[in-house]
């Protein structure tokens, strides 16, 4: 019953009903996470509530941060389930009952993250204990972020106030800011270009991000590259690879821009 999907799920007295029932039934605490998990999978944040409350009651195993606990891992499973859709009202009152943002280490995150849940990446950066890093595992959260085309959660991890912490954009050696070139994603390549800490240089690997934003015909891109204010990618780099690969897949415009950055013209990211 608490596994329907929301549309069809009870009303808040059937729920107590069941919850009451369930926690008269031996192995209370597994049945209970088993409905904490569900219900989170939903974005029924009012079952939730009313779960994770029967806790202080008949049921002491239930808590929101229970390993120990016999539930088997619900809870971690009722965050993950909650960041990957992106029910961040569902998230807060996990993290508020005790669990750790950082659980499954990291895959949290990196769920949230990859979906483009940008209140809920910054629901667990900003848990008051046990908050993931941003960049964890080198990065693969601002990878995925930059992957995936989501431009606020990439200014979210760059952003984090903890120097130590926050994601680099300079990541990979200029990994982050090769794929998004290549995917012709002008807003984070700014973003990117422009970090107040550990900025991508645009002349990373000999120039490949401007060699693939040429290829793809991606005219805004390979302004902001050979415009950079610090490390600009050279327009003649890799033997003028860039130039070739632009003519040939007839990229009229990023040609003029690149016979304008051999001649030494320039413009700014900002």
């Amino acid at each position: 019953m608490l596994g329907l999907p929301s549309t069809r799920l009870p009303s808040a007295e059937r729920v107590a009903e069941v919850v009451r029932q369930l926690l008269r039934e031996p192995g209370a605490a597994d049945a209970v996470g088993r409905a904490l998990a569900s219900a989170a999978r939903y974005g029924r944040a009012d079952v939730v509530r009313l779960l994770l409350g029967s806790r202080a009651g008949s049921c002491p195993l239930l808590h929101a941060d229970c390993r120990e606990a016999a539930d088997g891992g619900h809870t971690d499973a009722a965050l993950f389930s909650a960041a990957y859709r992106g029910h961040k009202d569902v998230v807060r009152l996990l993290l508020d009952s005790g669990a750790r943002a950082d659980c499954m280490d990291g895959d949290v995150l990196c769920t949230a993250v990859a979906n483009g849940h940008d209140e809920v990446v910054r629901q667990l950066l900003g848990a008051p204990q046990h908050a993931p890093a941003a960049n964890l595992d080198n990065n693969i959260a601002l990878i995925l972020a930059v992957g995936r085309g989501h431009a606020r959660v990439v200014r979210t991890l760059l952003d984090t106030p903890d120097s130590e912490t926050a994601a680099r954009a300079d990541c990979k050696s200029g990994g982050a800011l090769v794929l998004a070139a290549s995917h012709g994603r002008a807003d984070i390549v700014r973003l990117l270009l422009g970090a107040e800490r550990h900025a991508a240089r645009a002349d990373c690997f000999d120039g490949d991000a401007l060699v693939l934003a040429a290829s793809h015909g991606h005219a805004d891109v390979v302004r902001l590259l050979l415009g950079a204010e610090r490390h600009a990618a050279r327009a003649d780099c890799q033997n003028g690879r860039p130039l070739l690969l632009a003519r040939a897949g007839g990229h009229a415009g990023v040609v003029r821009l690149l016979m304008g950055g051999a001649r030494g013209t320039s413009c700014s990211i900002m």
